[in-house]
């Protein structure tokens, strides 16, 4: 069909409807295109004279692809689609070469390998077009074009001798005392790691700065400064803008009171921020032997993430416990509990600093959850019925095993149904916890986490799937009535 006269037809029908009330721009509109093959009408797409590009080129129109046809009836190209590895890009045609943008190519590519490293990175280009035809026809290609090319990142700045360090919104080491910045520590070649405690319930503002840049002033940090793309970022992970970039260095946000691990990739200019997760034991009453140990490790409450942790079990009287964390083993000044000795309420703060008090459920010999929210630093108490069901054993059994052999853990006399057992793997095992030697009680993991492995410390969503566990000596923990677990892997002496 002419397009010249289907563009009669649209007008007369556009004429004839203007008086009427509504929207018909929809009815305009072609609701298909026709079809055809790119051998049909000699199409092909050859790398474009910028496919290979060298940043720093900064918002440019780049001439990725060309389009060519050997049929004297194709006048012009449209493009439908282009897929860089598979993601779309925006893109125009121009005179029969595609054209991107070099800084949305650039953004694109660096996600893409989580990495601003100025290497090159090989891209597949796939471009769906139509062809215009002399009579006006718009022709659809059915074919998918594919070529070749590639993008180098701009060079980054040499990784500084003196390190990196922090200012921000922080305890401490805000941008109002830049004479006591928060030092970033190494922990491989490029990589350097802090934890910070935020000051607001809302953002907490902070920047990265270069080691070369303090002595004391923000004058000078502010020559090294580093942050983010966006102002006011809240993401947890992004990628480092620096002075001089084609970006300004804007300055990202913790949201949230309470302590954050952030990681700082020089190699890769990236960073990502994480809430602090920790082990926190319970000293007191629910422990083995006669109790109050600083030093035993047996009672550890069951991490729930965002620095929520749990322990359910029966609790004796109004002086049970206080809470250390695994750093300040047998250190009493440093374990936290409310401020009135043999509390009892249902929920509060805790302090440390030795105001601790021993502090315990409202009944006495009855079953509870206690919560406690290590980044608000607050507890609560929760009742729950008596269980019902009670084991003879908990083991582990796996491939470390071949599904056969049970690995026994101990019921802490203190706190029933709640069992322990150290033990080494020889190599990488899939597990679970199964209840008196038998496959009708078992506990795993969730779908979502069956494929991650354990590090130093883990815990998982209870569920039906394999735990895969690294090779190591680990403390198991397991709590019967919740399938709350938790896999701490035991530091070389």
């Amino acid at each position: 069909m002419k397009k010249a006269l289907l563009y009669s037809l649209v007008a007369m029908a556009s004429f004839s409807l203007a008086g009427c009330d509504g929207d018909y721009d929809d009815w305009a509109k072609p609701q298909a295109l026709e079809e055809g093959n790119a051998a049909t009408y000699g199409v092909t797409a050859t790398n474009g004279e910028d496919a290979n590009v060298v940043m720093p080129l900064r918002n440019e129109d780049l001439k990725l692809v060309t389009l060519t046809a050997d049929n004297e009836a194709v006048e012009s190209f449209t493009v439908r689609k282009v897929l860089i590895n598979g993601e779309e890009i925006d893109a125009t045609v121009n005179n029969g070469n595609i054209i991107v943008n070099t800084n949305e190519l650039d953004d694109m590519i660096q996600k893409q390998t989580n990495s601003r490293a100025s290497v090159k990175r090989d891209i597949t280009v796939k471009s769906v077009v139509s062809v215009i035809t002399n009579d006006g026809d718009a022709i659809a290609i059915v074919d998918t074009l594919t070529t070749t090319a590639s993008l180098t990142p701009a060079p980054t700045p040499a990784i500084d001798e003196n390190g990196y360090f922090l200012l921000g919104n922080f305890e401490d080491h805000g941008w109002s005392n830049p004479t006591n910045p928060l030092m970033m520590t190494k922990v491989s070649d490029g990589v350097y790691t802090a934890t910070v405690n935020t000051v607001n319930e809302g953002d907490n503002w902070f920047k990265f700065y270069c080691g070369s840049y303090n002595d004391g002033t923000l004058a000078t940090a502010d020559k090294g400064e580093m942050g983010c793309k966006i102002n006011g970022d809240k993401s947890l992970k992004g990628f480092v803008i620096f002075t001089d970039d084609k970006y300004g260095v804007n300055t990202p946000v913790i949201s949230g009171k309470g302590q954050f691990d952030i990681t700082l990739d020089m190699n890769n200019f990236t960073y990502k921020i994480a809430r602090s997760e920790s082990k926190y034991y319970m000293i007191g009453k629910l422990q083995n032997g006669d109790g109050w140990n600083p030093n035993e490790t047996s009672v550890m409450f069951y991490n729930e993430g965002d620095g929520i942790y749990s322990y359910t079990s029966k609790f004796q009287t109004q002086w049970d416990l206080k809470i250390l964390e695994y750093k300040h083993l047998g250190d009493w000044k440093s374990c936290y509990g409310p401020t009135v000795d043999g509390s009892t309420d249902a929920s509060g703060s805790l302090v440390t600093d030795g105001k601790a008090q021993a502090f315990g459920a409202n009944a006495k010999g009855r079953w509870y959850t206690l919560t406690i929210n290590m980044t608000n630093f607050t507890y609560t108490w929760t009742a729950i019925p008596e269980p019902t069901t009670t084991y003879s054993h908990i083991s582990l059994i796996g491939s470390f095993n071949s599904w056969g052999a049970d690995v026994d853990m101990t019921q802490l006399a203190n706190a029933p149904h709640n069992w322990y057992v150290k033990y080494t793997l020889d190599s990488e095992s899939e597990l679970k916890f199964r209840a008196d030697h038998d496959w009708t009680k078992n506990w795993g993991t969730n779908k979502a986490d069956k494929d991650k492995t354990i590090g130093d410390i883990y815990s998982l969503s209870p569920g039906p799937e394999n735990i895969k566990v690294a090779a190591g000596t680990y403390e198991f923990y397991f709590n019967d009535i919740t399938g709350r677990f938790s896999i701490v892997k035991v530091k070389a002496e």
